[in-house]
């Protein structure tokens, strides 16, 4: 995709403009993998460091250069495995069944393991059980579809 729109820059501006889009949208990834790599080495390391009695004797800083280093690894891994289009529908798929599975984990959470001591404006309303639930309907339904296209032809 950058490529095509790095052409359309150098159409307008020559080449000057499509080295400058390159550039920018090169930032632009390392910028978001940075983000979400930072993100979930930080929720990897607190759930490790939260639910691991044994992890506590090591320090959070510990655990979290630990996830960082095991998200660069596979970063680097799956980069020379397949080319970015393959990945991206690779992160699809598997995006799908993660919701399929954490919508009616959510649900749980939100409706069940919140106390009642809460007060009301902190518990979800009835409208977001009706929002979950078409959410989860849509994403079951394209999972299905998905397993229905790959494996029963």
């Amino acid at each position: 995709i950058a490529v095509v729109q790095a052409h359309f820059f150098e159409v307008s501006l020559g080449h000057l403009g499509k080295i400058l889009f390159l550039i920018a949208a090169a930032l632009f990834l390392v910028d978001t993998w940075l983000g979400l790599a930072d993100g979930v080495s930080r929720m990897f390391a607190d759930f490790t460091f939260a639910n691991f009695k044994k992890a506590r004797e090591k320090s959070f800083r510990f655990w979290y250069y630990l996830w960082l280093g095991w998200l660069i690894f596979v970063t680097g891994l799956t980069m020379l495995v397949a080319q970015p289009a393959t990945l991206i529908n690779i992160a699809g798929v598997i995006s799908i069944f993660a919701f399929v599975l954490f919508i009616p984990l959510l649900w749980r959470l939100n409706y069940c393991l919140i106390p009642r001591s809460f007060p009301d404006f902190a518990r979800p309303k009835k409208l977001t059980v009706i929002g979950l639930l078409i959410s989860w309907s849509f994403y079951l339904a394209i999972a299905v579809w998905f397993l229905k296209i790959s494996f029963f032809k």
